[in-house]
């Protein structure tokens, strides 16, 4: 019985040490901060990867019904942005092109190859099925002089 228990904490050590490890591997690419103004102060919305595109920069899902943020960005699209050390006011526009998707998915993952495996190892555990078909992305443009 004792041999069994040690085995086990040895298993469940093991399996805490994977998740630490695919989440600094998540975390050690470039992340942006997406947050909206609640009336009461700014909420986090999200810690994401962004790629850049025609000189904006973009974030999206590969399963968006699992994400609250994309929720919120549909409901209220103006957000704050906080890149590096800079924090400016953003509208995320939703794409509609399933090409420019598919160029802008390329473009994650060649930016973010190594923190793709930790991404994926814990999507896997927490059996997240990612589907590009249903992939969204929103291009973050400067909030307009009348907003």
């Amino acid at each position: 019985m004792r041999r069994l228990l040690k085995i086990a904490g040895m298993l469940l050590a093991v399996v805490i040490l994977l998740h630490g490890a695919a989440f600094l591997l998540v975390e050690s690419g470039e992340v942006v901060v997406l947050r909206t103004d609640t009336g009461r102060g700014h909420r986090l919305l999200a810690r994401l990867w962004v790629v850049d595109h025609d000189g904006r920069p973009w974030v999206g899902s590969a399963n968006p019904s699992k994400t609250k943020w994309v929720a919120a960005l549909r409901a209220n699209p103006r957000i704050e942005l906080t890149r590096g050390d800079s924090t400016d006011c953003r509208t995320a526009v939703l794409l509609e092109n399933q090409a420019l998707g598919a160029n802008l998915t390329q473009l994650v993952n060649a930016k973010y190859r190594i923190p793709l495996y930790g991404s994926r190892f814990l999507k896997f555990t927490q059996r997240l099925r990612l589907d590009d078909a249903e992939a969204v992305w929103f291009r973050l443009d400067p909030c307009s002089a009348s907003e």
